[in-house]
């Protein structure tokens, strides 16, 4: 004897040609974190929490990390002239120095910031740290063209925007100026004699002296 009751009628959904089923139109999920139109509602807000609070001990361990990193960089005197910096051990910077035997004076030879360092106050720091041992450091205007087998002291263009925008700023113990321009150095003058003064500075006498 058959059931009195009806059919139940049961609406077929077409199966894909690669066999996975789709979802269903009306399916309940949590509103996803990364969807905007999520965040500011209440379930969307509540998800947010959530996600912020498993990745809690991640983001901790981040900002300790951080902590732990240098905000300046480790400087090293290698001699009189040679002067190097490193971040995080790696090497980051260095600088060299020029030695002007006829004013005995110091200039920059070579100053030199890695890419991944820049823009850290590396070379600012090299430079004040040679400043601070030899009191005056000077930075050549000379061409390239003027160069010689021994001295090579010119400086390129983001070099001498660097030195420039150091002067500006007020260091001090910074000096820009071309090598036929800097101070001789005078000799000790013999004893005195008929009140004549000893010469024991730097003197750079004045045109037409």
């Amino acid at each position: 004897m058959g059931s009195t009751h009806p059919p139940v009628m049961r609406e077929r959904t077409a199966r894909p040609a690669h066999g996975r089923m789709p979802a269903p139109r009306h399916a309940d999920r949590s509103p996803d974190v990364a969807d905007p139109r999520a965040l500011g509602s209440r379930a969307g807000n509540a998800a947010l929490t959530r996600w912020l609070s498993a990745r809690r001990p991640i983001l901790a361990r981040m900002m300790e990390e951080d902590d732990d990193a240098p905000s300046e960089p480790t400087l090293r005197r290698d001699n009189e002239s040679e002067y190097s910096a490193t971040w995080l051990g790696n090497e980051a910077g260095s600088l060299t120095l020029y030695w002007d035997e006829a004013s005995e004076t110091y200039w920059i030879n070579n100053i030199e910031t890695e890419p991944p360092y820049r823009r850290r106050g590396i070379a600012t720091a090299l430079l004040r740290m040679a400043i601070a041992e030899h009191g005056i450091v000077y930075a050549s205007t000379q061409p390239s063209a003027e160069d010689t087998a021994t001295d090579t002291r010119h400086l390129e263009p983001d070099g001498l925007a660097l030195v420039t925008r150091l002067i500006r700023r007020g260091l001090r113990g910074l000096v820009l100026l071309h090598p036929r321009d800097a101070p001789v150095h005078a000799l000790p003058a013999p004893p005195l004699e008929h009140g004549q003064r000893l010469i024991t500075q730097y003197f750079q006498p004045p045109p037409g002296f």
